[in-house]
């Protein structure tokens, strides 16, 4: 009695020609479009991490002209103005007690390395520090006037950190 009040089981598939291959070309379709999404979201992630690499290393750039400044500042009459070496901007020998023009020696934000590149004067003191990094700098966005002395820069080794810069 049961087995004929049975309902006629719908096709698995649909029956027509016209309908097969539908899912698959909305997957293939929505599979594209992910992978565009991605790419566009991995690329404006690279510019992001750049720019804040750009801001890091500006700050930093900052700290070594304040403390190449501070060190020719605090020099006693007949002393050299410059260090010859970045450590004595981090532990200055010159006076009693020792003065800290910086706290340590920072990491470069590009080559992730404490090897700076330097600018020696002629006597061999220290007139300025740069990046090694042969890296191409974004363009800059205007909002910061740090930004406009390394404007027509081609390279980040070409932004000069100095007392005097």
């Amino acid at each position: 009695l049961w087995e004929s009040r049975r309902l006629p089981q719908e096709p698995r598939w649909p029956s027509s020609p016209r309908q097969r291959g539908y899912i698959l070309v909305a997957t293939l379709f929505m599979t594209f479009v992910v992978g565009v999404m991605l790419l566009a979201l991995t690329r404006w992630w690279q510019i992001e991490s750049q720019r804040e690499k750009e801001r890091e290393l500006l700050w930093i750039g900052a700290q070594f002209r304040a403390a190449l400044a501070g060190y020719a500042a605090s020099t006693p009459s007949g002393g050299p103005i410059r260090p010859s070496e970045l450590a004595d901007l981090v532990r200055d020998e010159r006076t009693v007690p020792p003065g800290r023009h910086l706290r340590h020696v920072y990491v470069d934000p590009m080559t992730a390395s404490t090897a700076w590149g330097i600018v020696r004067a002629p006597d061999g003191t220290i007139t300025a520090l740069h990046s090694r990094s042969d890296g191409k700098p974004l363009a800059p966005d205007g909002s910061s006037p740090r930004f406009r002395a390394f404007e027509h820069a081609k390279r980040y080794s070409e932004w000069r950190f100095g007392a005097g810069l």
